[in-house]
C-alpha cells in the first residue's frame, strides 16, 4: 500500500507594543508504512520481498520576529529573523534490522537516530611524526578478550597484525590502518539550525537592506576534499594541504605512491563540519524627490545597486574559501554578483 503521511502543526502569532510581532510554530509530520526490503528465509524461494514497515517522524520549531527599532521624520530601522530547529528520527524498523540497523551508503538507520546521520569511520587526524594518516581503533573488537572461534570473534594472527598498525598518542589507542577503524555515527547532513538575519534601514530617500543566512551544526560530503589524491599525483597544496616534512600539516596525510589511487580509507575526509553564515545579499537604494520625477513624467524613480553572495564564514579553515550555501559540490558554483538598476512607476 501507499505509504501514510500524518502532519500536525500549531502556531502562535503575537505583537507586543506596536514595534514587535511574531510568530512561533511547531510542526510534526510521521511518515509511516515506509517500503523497505525485507530479508527472507531460504525456504521461501526468495531474498527479500517488498514490505510495508518503517516509520520516521520530522519535528521541529520555527520562529520568526520582526522589531521595528526606530522611526522619526527621517529615519526607519527595523530588523527580522528567522530560525528553524529540525529533528528526524527513525521510530521502528524492521525486525530483522532493530538491532544492527541498516547500512546504507555513508549512511546507518537505526531505530532513536536519524535517516541523515553519517556513519563513518572515525578519523583522529594525522601522525605528526610520519605524516600517516591516523583513525580512532575499534578496541571493542580488537583486543586479547574477543579472541576466539565464535559470531564476532577474531583469530590471534588478526590481533597481531591490528598490533601493528597501533599508535598510542596522549594514552588513546590509534591505528594508521582504516581496516581497524571504529565505525561510528558523525553527524547529520540536517543543521541543528538553520535561518536568516534582516537589517533594513532608511534615511530620507536612502534605504538600505542587509539579509544574512546561516546553517548551523551540519555535515557535508564535500567534493573538494575528495579529490585528494593518495598517490599524490594530483595534489595541488594551495587547496589540498597534505603532510611533507616541511609541513607537518593535520589536514590531508602523506601521498606515498604504495597507496592505492582509490583508497578507501580516506573516504572520511570527503565529511566535514559545514557550519556557516554569509551575507547572501546588501541592497542600497535611492528614491528620486517628486519634484524632478514628475518633471520626468514618471510617478516613482528609483536607482540601486545590489551585491549577492557577497561574503561567508565557515567554521572549518578548509571551507574557508568556499560557498557552503552548495552544500559541498564543487560544481556549478555560486557567483559574487553586483547588480546596478532602475525602478520605474509610471
Amino acid at each position: 500500500k501507499w505509504e501514510t503521511q500524518i502532519s500536525t502543526d500549531i502556531a502562535l502569532e503575537f505583537g507586543l507594543f506596536d514595534r514587535l510581532t511574531g510568530t512561533i510554530e511547531y510542526f510534526k509530520k510521521d511518515s509511516k508504512d515506509l517500503l523497505f526490503d525485507v530479508s527472507q528465509p531460504a525456504s521461501v524461494g526468495v531474498t527479500s520481498i517488498i514490505q510495508n514497515i518503517g516509520k520516521v517522524t520530522n519535528s521541529g520549531v520555527e520562529i520568526e520576529l520582526d522589531y521595528n527599532a526606530f522611526k522619526n521624520k527621517d529615519w526607519s530601522v527595523s530588523v527580522g529573523a528567522n530560525a528553524t530547529f529540525v529533528k528526524n528520527k527513525i521510530k521502528n524498523l524492521p525486525a530483522t534490522m532493530k538491532e544492527n540497523g541498516y547500512i546504507s551508503g555513508s549512511k546507518k538507520w537505526l531505530e532513536g537516530k536519524s535517516i541523515y546521520e553519517f556513519w563513518l569511520r572515525q578519523w583522529h587526524g594525522v601522525d605528526p611524526q610520519t605524516g600517516d594518516g591516523l583513525y580512532v581503533a575499534d578496541v571493542s573488537k580488537y583486543n586479547q578478550g574477543n579472541i576466539g572461534t565464535g559470531d564476532g570473534n577474531i583469530t590471534q594472527s588478526q590481533f597481531d597484525e591490528y598490533k601493528k598498525t597501533v599508535v598510542t598518542i596522549d594514552g588513546k589507542e590509534l591505528t594508521n590502518s582504516y581496516t581497524y577503524a571504529k565505525y561510528d555515527f558523525s553527524g547529520s547532513s540536517i543543521p541543528d539550525v538553520y535561518g536568516g538575519f534582516n537589517v533594513r534601514v532608511s534615511y530620507k530617500n536612502f534605504d538600505l537592506n542587509v539579509y544574512i543566512i546561516a546553517r548551523w551544526g551540519q555535515m557535508i560530503n564535500y567534493e573538494l576534499t575528495g579529490s585528494y589524491d593518495p598517490q599524490g599525483k594530483g595534489n595541488f597544496p594551495a587547496y589540498l594541504n597534505y603532510w611533507t616534512p616541511e609541513n607537518p600539516s593535520n589536514d590531508f596525510p602523506r601521498p606515498a605512491q604504495t597507496n592505492f589511487y582509490n583508497y578507501l580509507g580516506y573516504q572520511t575526509l570527503n565529511y566535514i563540519d559545514g557550519s556557516y553564515w554569509k551575507i547572501k545579499t546588501v541592497s542600497l537604494g535611492y528614491t528620486f524627490p517628486k519634484s524632478l520625477t514628475s518633471k520626468l513624467g514618471v510617478s516613482k524613480l528609483r536607482a540601486y545597486v545590489t551585491a549577492n553572495n557577497l561574503f561567508s564564514f565557515a567554521k572549518n579553515h578548509l571551507i574557508q574559501d568556499y560557498d557552503a550555501e552548495r552544500g559541498g559540490s564543487a560544481k556549478a558554483p555560486l557567483q559574487r554578483q553586483f547588480i546596478f538598476g532602475l525602478n520605474l512607476d509610471f
